[in-house]
């Protein structure tokens, strides 16, 4: 096996290829085969992946370790790898088979380089009982009632990917591995140039656009997006170099972990010392000095700190940074390139585009965008990086029309909506799913589409989560929406007690136990809920009422199945708050902090069914419409004013608030006779909340509702308000609250 894997490498290195190598059998013997690897293999550095440290830290031979320093890696530690580069990666899925991990990992192995997976025989790996299991089962499920639905999609994939190459403890494949040798052997010779290119115009681009955004204009941000592999990251390195020789003395560069800017600064480095043959570069920690000038890692929380001047911001793995956090940035700093991954493992990338861009419309409308297409650390066509985003449906996939037969109807009514002939509500047959790659991706193409966490960690529990389900809303061979249902609640008596004492915290269950550990409704333990995880609509087919329909026919199922309430808990904004209060949903609680994917507060909603939730949980409904508006000025000061006048309305928040003829009377002699603010604040909050509890914007003018939210609910400073509404100051914010207040008494 040795002298295949050894001629596998340099074929691979001639063409800039990284190549995938199964080793599949007994776990002793793929570990042994993969210290003979190590042994036999002149190259550095390795990483031994192992998810729990189950196999790879035990197993892998001290030889092999102190000759080549190997690196050992787990789940806890792989974020510091993923800025570095090998040449060599040994996967152990033994210790635990995360898509996530193995989709990261793929993006750290160089060209020529070698990705090994060692894993159970393929025909015996679908009823292997993975240790992942333990992160995808739910409460009372166990491991071993997962049914292995992605594990047997995943070895059809490999049995169907022609550019692998397997080796099996149990069969011998040493013929087919040397035909496909024999293949890449033609193949090199045929295209002796096949490798990696020299020379990378769309980098030089990159590297020339930052430059010129260092030099030019104030607040035209630079969007640098791309698959993994393409440069980002050293054309950020390369250009801080260039600007740091034309005379700036000072870049920072940040991303959420020091390590993932190390291939920048080595770009940094190796292009100040090659152009400069006296260059002395010196790296102290964070920092690189180059003739007193420096390139500088900053930590984004830190940034954000900081009241120093900066020259240029490099921010790299943007997607990785919370919405919030980049928002902040962009407010703080003049200058800014933001390096992203909109495609892969993340999951976050998407919820770059989907939160962070309307967001540079709003604060910089001019900003540029740069697309980097062609790989640059390994050659095109990688069969690595296609097995992996074919795999994990990483990919750009046809539109979303199937001709599948997997669906199994539950219904045969059809509604007519709008424009649409019929629209079908089906549920999905997971068994049959594994089996219809066709309709698996253009489902999970929709899902990906549409939410900014959907990655490959996803696709696997979407196959394996025991409590899920799957609604698909057609017309014809078209999907238009695609919902996944979760089953929550029905928990025993003992463990809702200790979940109401903060003792237990059980996996799955996330309605419940919010409703219970958070709102401290002990009676929600017994109810049966489903929890709306995912609802995705066509972006073709929005705003004709498909979602509702949606919605409508899970309502119509819960019922038949005695289940006693539906919620959802999702990064709160204004349009999805007003997307589920058109269904019946009201909110029942609010983050008190923002989620670090969305940078958005978690509302979660509920819509009640039986009379044992609307006795328990109904009184939430009321206790929150009485007490956010007390909150706001407290816990969610960093909440977007069009979010709290959103759920003002939808919670019909100060509907309780009454005015008595006292406040009108104030509230009259501030708006016409200039009386003064101070002595109207209490009357004017009331005002507030009693108007937001019936519209959403009363004063048909947005800018006034924000205005009124932040001023009288919120507290925000004069100074604030001022920066804020381009007033000039105390006395500007308060004529223009009296000329909101008119409008009102109108």
């Amino acid at each position: 096996m040795l002298d295949l894997i050894h001629q596998f490498k340099l074929v691979s290195e001639r063409l800039g290829h990284r190549q995938l190598i199964f080793l599949a059998g007994e776990p002793a013997w793929c570990c042994a085969e993969a210290d003979n690897i190590l042994l036999g293999l002149e190259v550095s550095p390795v990483l031994w992946f192992a998810s729990d440290k189950y196999f790879g830290q035990v197993s892998l031979g001290q030889a092999s370790r102190q000759r080549h320093s190997c690196i050992t890696a787990d789940k806890y530690s792989i974020n510091r790898f993923l800025g570095q580069e090998f040449e060599l990666i040994i996967f152990d899925t033994f210790a635990g088979f995360n898509p996530n991990h193995i989709a990261a990992l793929s993006g750290s192995l160089r060209g020529g380089g070698l990705f090994i997976v060692l894993c159970p025989h393929l025909s015996d790996w679908p009823t292997y009982h993975d240790p992942e299991y333990q992160h995808i089962t739910v409460h009372p499920f166990l491991p071993e009632d997962i049914e292995g639905r992605f594990l047997t999609y995943w070895v059809d994939q490999v049995n169907q990917y022609s550019d692998l190459i397997v080796f099996d403890q149990k069969v011998d494949m040493r013929a087919q591995a040397e035909s496909q040798l024999e293949q890449l052997k033609y193949l090199t010779s045929r295209e002796p140039t096949a490798m990696i290119a020299e020379s990378y115009p769309e980098q030089e681009q990159a590297i020339e656009k930052i430059c010129q955004l260092a030099r030019g204009k104030k607040r035209r941000p630079l969007v640098i997006k791309s698959h993994r592999g393409r440069g980002k990251s050293a054309a950020l390195g390369r250009a801080a170099a260039e600007l740091l020789q034309s005379g700036s003395d000072k870049i920072i560069i940040t991303s959420p972990h020091m390590s993932s800017t190390e291939t920048a600064f080595q770009h940094c480095e190796q292009l100040l010392t090659s152009q400069n043959a006296n260059a002395e570069v010196e790296r102290d920690g964070n920092t690189l000095v180059w003739n007193g000038k420096k390139l500088i890692y900053a930590a984004p929380d830190d940034l954000l700190r900081s009241t120093h001047h900066i020259e240029l911001l490099l921010v790299d793995e943007a997607a990785s940074i919370p919405t919030h956090m980049l928002q902040a940035l962009l407010r703080r700093y003049d200058r800014i390139v933001f390096s992203t991954t909109t495609h892969g493992y993340e999951g976050t990338g998407r919820g770059f585009e989907l939160r962070f861009q309307p967001i540079l419309d709003q604060l910089a409308p001019q900003w540029k965008e740069l697309v980097l297409h062609k790989p640059i650390r390994w050659a095109q066509d990688d069969p690595l990086e296609r097995f992996i985003d074919q795999s994990l449906l990483l990919c750009d996939i046809a539109p979303l029309k199937t001709s599948s037969t997997t669906i199994l109807s539950l219904t045969t009514e059809r509604s007519a909506l709008n424009s649409l002939a019929a629209v079908n509500i089906v549920e999905v047959n997971r068994d049959e799913l594994v089996k219809d790659t066709d309709l698996l991706q253009r489902l999970f193409r929709l899902l990906v589409s549409a939410h900014y966490r959907t990655n490959p960690g996803d696709l696997r529990n979407l196959l394996d989560g025991p409590n899920l389900s799957i609604f698909l809303a057609l017309a014809g061979n078209e999907i238009l929406a695609v919902s996944v249902i979760a089953k929550e609640g029905q928990l025993a008596d003992d463990l809702g007690k200790e979940i109401l004492k903060g003792n237990r915290r059980p996996r799955g269950h996330l309605l419940p136990q919010i409703l219970i550990a958070q709102l401290g409704v002990e009676a929600a333990a017994k109810l049966n809920a489903y929890r709306i995880v995912r609802i995705a609509v066509n972006a073709d087919y929005r705003r004709q009422g498909i979602g509702q329909a949606l919605l409508h026919y899970i309502f119509e199922q819960a019922l038949s199945n005695r289940i006693d309430y539906i919620g959802t808990c999702f990064g709160a904004s204004a349009e999805l708050l007003g997307f589920w209060h058109k269904d019946g949903f009201l909110p029942v609680r609010l983050g008190s902090s923002k989620e670090k994917t969305s940078g958005l507060h978690a509302v979660t909603l509920v819509k009640l069914i039986s009379k044992p939730a609307i006795a328990a949980l109904n009184p939430l409904y009321y206790r929150f419409a009485e007490q956010f508006p007390l909150l706001v000025s407290d816990m969610y000061q960093t909440v977007e004013p069009e979010i709290i006048a959103a759920l003002m309305a939808v919670s019909k928040g100060g509907g309780a608030v009454t005015l008595d003829d006292h406040d009108w009377t104030d509230i009259k002699l501030f708006a016409y006779e200039n009386r003064n603010y101070e002595s109207c604040v209490v009357p004017l909050w009331k005002l507030c909340c009693h108007t937001l509890s019936h519209s959403i914007n009363p004063f048909n003018d947005e800018l006034m509702c924000h205005l009124f939210v932040d001023a009288l609910l919120k507290r925000n400073s004069w100074q604030q308000l001022g920066d804020s509404y381009q007033l000039s100051g105390k006395r500007d914010v308060i004529e223009t609250l009296r000329a909101g207040v008119k409008i009102l008494l109108v």
